[in-house]
């Protein structure tokens, strides 16, 4: 009987990358979320989010590194004819499971769309089983935040209000990289 060799299911050869797909707010937006998370950490500690960059998740997902290139001109073909929309930002929210506090990006028809676009992606081109869309937008401040000020921090926050509406006119694609154990750009998707 001959049989044939059997290749390896994870061999070395296979790399997967993990992308995440953003919106990045406004500079000006960023260097406000920065100044309110050095002062959390002044206050309360060191939190696991600390150190991100303020930014709106779309959605992530894992592909195997010889199919990256395919889908994501698969991704820029489908999307560069969306068009700007415009998001609002809208005072702080609290997930009281994770002692996350955020800034709320206000509900949109267009984001929600984008999300769809995405989901219709996934099934077409992307097709893994880990990708993540983005239920609820926001801009992360602060992320496993001390459980015991948490209240304290939920508190402050309440008090406080936020308004700022800008236009969006391009994602930025992320690829993680596990030897520096962070996001680094790899490309941008214009929407006009």
């Amino acid at each position: 009987m001959n049989k044939s060799p059997q290749l390896p299911i994870f061999g070395s050869h296979l790399k997967i990358n993990q992308f995440l797909t953003i919106i990045s707010p406004p500079e000006e937006i960023i260097e406000y979320v920065h100044a309110l998370k050095e002062d959390l950490a002044r206050q309360y500690g060191d939190f696991e989010s600390r150190n991100s960059i303020a930014h709106i998740t779309l959605n992530s997902f894992l592909i195997a590194d010889s199919r990256s290139p395919f889908v994501l001109s698969a991704i820029m073909r489908r999307l560069s004819n969306f068009g700007t929309f415009r998001l609002e930002i809208r005072d702080f929210d609290f997930f009281n499971d994770t002692q996350k506090v955020f800034l709320n990006v206000n509900p949109s028809v267009d984001f929600d769309r984008m999300v769809g676009e995405y989901d219709e992606l996934n099934r077409n081109f992307i097709k893994t089983k880990k990708f993540t869309a983005s239920k609820r937008p926001h801009i992360t401040i602060g992320k496993k935040l001390n459980p015991h000020s948490f209240d304290e921090i939920r508190e402050s926050f309440s008090n406080m209000t936020f308004n700022y509406e800008f236009p969006v006119d391009r994602l930025e694609v992320l690829s993680y990289n596990l030897i520096e154990k962070r996001y680094n750009p790899y490309c941008e998707i214009p929407l006009d």
